[in-house]
């Protein structure tokens, strides 16, 4: 029996409060434009790619038949490019991303960090953290993540939790390592005041998309 793999993969990581929600809104809205292009968003809603996601990290190994192998068996039948967008996936250490590596082998695996600066991102994600049942105060919050050390993938403490999915510069030479530097795009968000266009048309260019398919007219997800 012959293997089917996808011709491209293209792997959005996160990191955390990156814009990934709204490039997963948008590939989501426009989904039947998308695979017009020859281009998949995979999984029926992208809440299959989140419980996928969470199947990887969670087991050991994932079940044959389970959700991450449902998605990877999705992906590689389609005969074109695919894309996975997850922030959960910043964070994995170098066994799981040789998993993800192998599960796509033989097709262009291209993996795409976007990363916005630390000023934006530590109250975004304060208020994360506070949504999620923390109870830091602000003032706490930002002495932690100013005194702690980036943690090697623990989240014990606000801080560390923190620096595992806010270090970008570990988390680009740990992906980058693995799949190599042909194989990494590290997209930044643009300045506060940007037109939202202006992170979509960064993606796009790298996921292969044309730049004005599909309506960016989706809903905002602000902190507060």
């Amino acid at each position: 029996r012959r293997l089917t793999v996808a011709k491209r993969v293209v792997l959005h990581i996160g990191a955390m409060k990156s814009g990934t929600s709204f490039i997963q809104a948008v590939c989501s809205k426009n989904k039947a434009a998308l695979e017009r292009e020859g281009i998949l968003f995979a999984g029926a809603t992208w809440r299959e790619q989140v419980v996928a996601v969470r199947d990887l990290i969670d087991s050991h190994p994932p079940a044959p038949n389970g959700p991450w192998n449902r998605l990877v068996a999705q992906i590689n039948a389609w005969p074109g490019t695919a894309i996975v967008s997850m922030e959960y996936l910043a964070p994995r250490r170098d066994r799981r991303i040789a998993m993800i590596q192998e599960a796509f082998a033989g097709a262009d695996l291209q993996v795409v960090l976007t990363a916005r600066d630390l000023a934006r991102n530590v109250p975004a994600m304060w208020v994360e953290s506070v949504q999620n049942r923390g109870v830091s105060t602000w003032d706490g919050f930002c002495e932690q993540v100013r005194e702690e050390a980036p943690a090697q993938g623990q989240d014990r403490t606000p801080g560390s939790w923190f620096w595992k999915h806010q270090d970008i510069a570990a988390i680009a030479a740990r992906w980058s390592g693995v799949v190599g530097r042909d194989h990494f795009t590290l997209i930044t968000v643009p300045q506060a005041g940007a037109p939202p266009e202006t992170l979509w048309q960064r993606f796009a260019e790298v996921a292969g998309i044309t730049a004005d398919l599909g309506n960016l007219k989706v809903a905002s997800n602000p902190s507060i």
